[in-house]
């Protein structure tokens, strides 16, 4: 159970993101943000099969991340809550305001990449989940909605996850094994070589003998 991609919006300009993985998930989040309304502070849950998109809108802006179903709602609602709390606590909320696409990936993605890694390793602050777990009814109230209907979509939106990596491995498996193959011809043509090179040696000499031998060049 994972934590595999966070953003953070404004409307539909993204401002900071990170992903774990490789995956479609950045396009559905974009679809998703198109359709999301930003004038009411709320919270709000999609799901896409085995995936769940959580988002806090606060102020205008939408803190977004998308995990396993399976993890349920507590630790990503705490996630997007201390990045929350860390991006709001410096100067990146007022240029949020106006900044373009993706202009504070640099200086907030390894935030969000160092807060991902620790709660997909359940290193949050027991005080925190003790907190957020006082407020229990309240996450587990939040909507849970089918991303397709809020996207308005007729097509099914599966969420794919680490494709591009399976690939990847699996071309890089087929090079590893096409090379083996090509290095086994060459060596199996080699030795046919050195076999077909060593008879006609052989025989060659085998004729010189004998022409010397007829010629009486080389006597007995």
């Amino acid at each position: 159970m994972s934590i595999y991609y966070s953003l953070i919006s404004r409307g539909a300009t993204v401002l900071v993101d990170y992903a774990e993985c490789s995956g479609n998930f950045r396009q559905i989040a974009f679809a998703v943000l198109q359709k999301t309304e930003v004038d009411k502070n709320t919270m709000c849950s999609y799901s896409s099969e085995q995936y769940l998109f959580h988002l806090i809108i606060d102020d205008g802006l939408i803190y977004l991340c998308m995990a396993d179903k399976d993890m349920g709602k507590i630790v990503p609602y705490n996630y997007l809550n201390e990045i929350k709390s860390r991006f709001k606590s410096g100067s990146l909320k007022d240029r949020a305001l106006h900044c373009g696409p993706y202009e504070l990936k640099r200086d907030f993605a390894a935030v969000l990449a160092q807060q991902l890694k620790r709660f997909n390793k359940g290193e949050y602050q027991l005080d925190n989940i003790k907190s957020l777990q006082n407020n229990v009814n309240e996450v587990n109230s939040i909507m849970t909605q089918n991303i397709e209907k809020v996207v308005e979509r007729g097509e099914r939106l599966d969420v794919l996850v680490g494709k591009t990596d399976e690939l990847s491995r699996s071309s890089e498996s087929f090079g590893i094994v096409s090379r083996r193959l090509r290095n086994k011809h060459w060596w199996q043509n080699k030795k046919m070589c050195i076999v077909f090179s060593s008879v006609a040696v052989i025989v060659i000499v085998i004729i010189v003998i004998i022409v010397l031998f007829e010629t009486k060049v080389l006597r007995t």
